[in-house]
């Protein structure tokens, strides 16, 4: 599996000018991930925005974003309050292409606790990010984000690395000490 992470320090070294919001400059990373790649169902202490400003192929690879409210967090995250990812649920979730294109069903791992996959069809949202298209995800939101094939049939697998997209991940605190506990 090939992740490229490129660190963008700053912006004018690209010849823009930012009026900065935050109370610090915002972390921007680029991504480029190939078809299948996870990141697992996690927060982040942050204001984000995700946009797929590239993909091999638009019409066919793009990003599936599952959310869950902060609300969620005792049903998905850690039962060890001190580990290194604490931020890092433990339930690991799969997608299932539905039969409407732009559509996955979210599956829990079969171990997963009942009142977790019970929370997490409750109260989870789904979406799908396609080239050009920009998320905005709230602070302490969990998300989790898979690269699709949009036309991938049920129980069909493809090798990792037969498509891929390209992302900027832009995380921020506001100025406004009151907006940080929002």
């Amino acid at each position: 599996m090939l992740t490229a992470w490129i660190y963008i320090k700053r912006a004018s070294s690209l010849g823009l000018q930012v009026q900065y919001v935050a109370s610090r400059p915002p972390s921007t990373r680029f991504l480029l991930i190939v078809y299948g790649q996870i990141t697992p169902l996690h927060y982040d202490p942050y204001f984000n925005l995700y946009q797929v400003f590239a993909s091999s192929e638009p019409t066919r690879y793009a990003k599936h974003v599952f959310l869950l409210p902060p609300s969620a967090r005792e049903f998905v995250m850690r039962a060890h309050g001190r580990h290194a990812l604490q931020n890092t649920s433990s339930i690991d979730l799969s997608l299932s292409p539905s039969q409407d294109v732009d559509s996955f069903d979210v599956i829990p791992e079969p171990d997963t606790p009942a009142r977790s996959v019970e929370a997490i069809s409750q109260l989870g949202y789904g979406c799908v990010l396609r080239e050009g298209e920009t998320l905005f995800i709230p602070k302490g939101w969990w998300h989790r984000i898979e690269n699709v094939d949009l036309y991938q049939s049920p129980g069909q697998t493809k090798p990792p690395g037969s498509g891929w997209t390209a992302a900027i991940g832009w995380w921020w605190l506001p100025r406004n000490k009151d907006m940080r506990h929002t």
